[in-house]
């Protein structure tokens, strides 16, 4: 059931007023309630801290370097903070809804290999070592949906505009906050996509014309709930503080046999780990053949013999759509030093 909003809805005289007044792009696709507030001007309860804000200029210096890997790797863009012509502010008709919504997208880029030349709409996109992790196990959609949902909103507009061969097609740029580029990934939708956004948008535009707001779609201790800027005034209380968000997650226990599994490892790790560094500088000076001292080898060992090629250089040629559908084992394979009994 609806829940009011407890404030009038949107009068008459003011329909001529850009609506939404608060609704971008960039919302597309996330918490249709936060979205109705922001549609319907409530103010926000919960503005961003100095780690927020911290997190967006990191994002927005992402987005820099994002842009110099790709010249340097083969890409041409247009329309980019980098650019002469600076990005592009679009504006795009909530059909049926007598409102429109507004936003920039990062860019458009081209690349002989990835796009046979054609230009697509570009975002960049930095996120946490864990979470760059899944998107490149499952693929940005998975991880991101709403970044699909946005970027087929720009697209759209970008093919009308015709600065876009494909309205339905486009590239995600993206590195992990350790600044490890992630392989660029192309990324397709049905029309019918974007016309179910455009209607969702239609719909939140109503529910807040309307004074109604939408059922809660996240539980409260939710990433979604816990992070959004209208926290206090959808629950009524602050947010639990917490630590930062990775995207994998933790437990503690306090089992004994736990507790105590964890205190030997901590005392012991210092000393296995000076052993080894003994063993391999023994190894080592031995032109790396194997060392063999009371029954315990050390020595060095190649994983695997076939074929191997430079990831980075893989990264660079090769869309990730492809390389996932290649991936045989994430683990790096790289020559390791071993420890074990002699006779094991």
């Amino acid at each position: 059931m609806a829940e009011d909003l407890n404030w009038q809805p949107i009068a008459s005289k003011d329909m001529d007023r850009e609506q939404p007044p608060h609704l971008r792009i960039s919302s597309a696709g996330r918490c249709v309630r936060a979205q109705t507030y922001a549609a319907s001007g409530k103010p926000e309860s919960n503005l961003p801290g100095n780690q927020a804000r911290n997190r967006m200029a990191m994002g927005h210096m992402a987005e820099v370097l994002i842009l110099k890997e790709m010249e340097r790797n083969g890409w041409e863009t247009k329309h980019t903070v980098l650019s002469d012509e600076g990005q592009l502010e679009l504006e795009l008709e909530i059909p049926g809804a007598g409102a429109t919504i507004k936003g920039h997208p990062d860019g458009i880029g081209r690349h002989p290999g990835f796009t046979k030349g054609q230009w697509v709409t570009l975002e960049c996109k930095s996120m946490s070592m864990d979470r760059a992790l899944d998107v490149e196990e499952s693929g940005v959609a998975a991880v991101y949906p709403a970044y699909v949902a946005q970027i087929s909103l720009y697209s759209r507009k970008l093919h009308e505009m015709g600065l876009v061969s494909h309205p339905e097609r486009g590239i995600f740029a993206m590195m992990d906050r350790d600044g490890r580029m992630i392989p660029p990934e192309r990324i397709a939708w049905e029309r019918e996509d974007v016309d179910e956004t455009l209607e969702k948008l239609a719909e939140i535009v109503r529910s807040a014309r309307a004074g109604e707001l939408p059922d809660r779609p996240y539980p409260q201790s939710s990433t979604e709930c816990k992070y959004c800027n209208y926290h206090s005034t959808c629950w009524g209380t602050d947010p639990e503080p917490g630590e930062e968000i990775t995207g994998k997650a933790t437990t503690a226990s306090d089992s004994p046999e736990v507790v105590e599994a964890a205190q030997t490892w901590a005392e012991l790790k210092p000393r296995v780990d000076q052993a080894r560094d003994i063993l391999q500088t023994a190894s080592n000076s031995a032109g790396g053949a194997d060392v063999m001292v009371k029954g315990i080898i050390g020595g060095y060992f190649q994983p695997r013999s076939e074929r191997v090629y430079d990831p980075d250089a893989l990264e660079r040629a090769v869309p990730a759509d492809i390389l996932k559908k290649c991936l045989a084992d994430r683990r790096e394979k790289l020559p390791a030093f071993w420890v074990r009994k002699a006779n094991g």
